[in-house]
């Protein structure tokens, strides 16, 4: 699925949420590739704005916004695993640069309800700044808005369920 809104939304505050499970959890001997949930990108490939929320390294969560195109500003990958190939995980992803708290409030992660609060990388977006998601780029569920078709990491699982909220 894939979509470029027809207009800017607010890309200082939104919420994604959805049910995902899938083949990562199979084989937590390496590292299977990434899988993406929900991405972001003024596209074509390269070093261009983008965003990824993916399950990768063998079953973490990462939340990524690049939307200068060269470093990772926002960079957010849990220390918990997803392991259990049988299970549905429900996952939040918040972002609210609007807070002027620390930066663990700016970005929230949820799985099945609890937040996350152990994180293997944590690199948090500064008060106020604006992403790429929520602009009128191409976003993708599945799949990932960086590669022109698509085919780069596409999720190999289920997603259902899907929720994006603007503001919120």
């Amino acid at each position: 699925f894939e979509r470029i809104f027809p207009g800017e939304g607010d890309k200082k505050c939104w919420t994604m949420s959805c049910w995902v499970k899938g083949s990562w959890a199979a084989d937590n001997s390496g590292d299977p590739g990434e899988y993406r949930i929900f991405s972001g990108s003024n596209g074509g490939g390269g070093s261009v704005p983008r965003s990824i929320i993916e399950i990768g390294q063998s079953g973490r969560i990462w939340y990524g916004e690049n939307p200068s195109g060269g470093t990772w500003p926002t960079d957010v990958r849990t220390e918990q695993y997803l392991r259990d190939p049988a299970a549905w995980y429900h996952i939040v992803v918040v972002r609210n640069t609007n807070n002027p708290n620390d930066g663990s409030n700016r970005v929230k992660m949820y799985i099945n309800g609890d937040r996350v609060i152990a994180f293997a990388n944590a690199t948090y977006p500064g008060t106020g700044d604006e992403g790429i998601t929520n602009n009128n780029v191409l976003h993708r569920v599945g799949a990932y808005a960086n590669s022109p078709d698509g085919s780069d990491n596409p999720f190999d699982g289920y997603i259902t369920e899907f929720h994006f909220v603007d503001g919120a």
